[in-house]
């Protein structure tokens, strides 16, 4: 992730939670949502928290790794360990602001 992140003006920094229960987990990934944070990146069973989220702010975009969810929406991107490089990479990269936005060049 921060290969991804690097050179792209982006923020990114890791949370590591402890081993909870899908209902604990809740309450880290929605202090994570109230920082305003772009893309919340789960793997495993925290991701089962989010529909919830989802509900509650749709601004939110997830990507969930080896999640039990097992219905993406626009906001929710599901991947397994094994296919983690492109997309991941791609929707990190996603996150910088555009050259026109920021009068870069």
């Amino acid at each position: 992730m921060r290969t991804a992140a690097n050179g792209q003006n982006i923020n990114l920094q890791q949370l590591t939670i402890p081993d909870t229960k899908p209902g604990q987990a809740a309450s880290y990934l929605a202090g994570l949502a109230a920082q305003h944070c772009t893309l919340i990146i789960t793997v495993g069973s925290p991701g089962s928290a989010i529909p919830a989220l989802l509900k509650a702010d749709p601004r939110l975009h997830f990507t969930a790794i080896d999640s039990p969810l097992t219905a993406p929406s626009a906001n929710l991107t599901l991947l397994t360990h094994a296919d983690l490089t492109g997309p991941l990479t791609s929707q990190i990269r996603g996150l910088a602001p555009s050259e026109a936005a920021t009068g870069s060049p």
